[in-house]
């Protein structure tokens, strides 16, 4: 088996160029002699059907991104998922696929990334940006009972109790990774 290694961020927020920075990278851990390959859904449906989105080829585009990952794992290859994981079931399912997986959190503000979507011509991803930062913002929350159930703080979407925080987005991971290890 190779090492799974799994990108958390924002669209637009670097995990791409990170990437490719990874796949060259002599010094990232995991099997040294294994090679390594990024997978990324974006990739996928270009492939598929030339578009950057088509919402009912969506379910497709995740269970081939999940069998490309599991196939290539098991191969092996170290592995790099290079999406947005924003949330509790997308950090799940590469959990369920490696336990040991490790996580990486680009931490890169909503305007830089909405900034970055316009200087690219990617204005379709302006408003969707800010609700991926809600589902990150919803995930950190998950290891202290649900964003719901969370009374003791400010439901101010800009306290900075909701910022969102590798920290807080790390203890997330460790609570699913321990779930997922006793479900095993």
């Amino acid at each position: 088996m190779g090492k799974l290694t799994v990108l958390i961020g924002l669209a637009r927020s670097g995990k791409s160029t990170f990437a490719s920075n990874w796949q060259t990278d002599v010094f990232t851990s995991g099997p040294p002699d294994a090679p390594r390959v990024i997978v990324n859904s974006d990739s996928i449906r270009l492939a598929m059907h030339g578009h950057r989105y088509i919402r009912e080829s969506e379910p497709f585009v995740h269970a081939m991104t999940k069998v490309m990952v599991k196939a290539l794992h098991s191969q092996g290859y170290n592995v790099l998922i290079d999406e947005t994981n924003t949330t509790v079931g997308s950090i799940r399912q590469w959990l369920e696929i490696d336990p040991d997986a490790t996580f990486i959190y680009l931490d890169t503000s909503v305007e830089v990334c909405q900034e970055r979507a316009r200087a690219t011509g990617q204005d379709d991803l302006v408003n969707v940006i800010p609700r991926m930062y809600r589902n990150l913002q919803e995930t950190q929350w998950y290891s202290l009972g649900g964003w719901e159930d969370i009374d003791a703080i400010s439901h101010d979407a800009d306290s900075d109790d909701f910022h969102v925080t590798e920290h807080r987005l790390m203890k997330t991971v460790e609570l699913i990774r321990n779930e997922v290890k006793w479900a095993k």
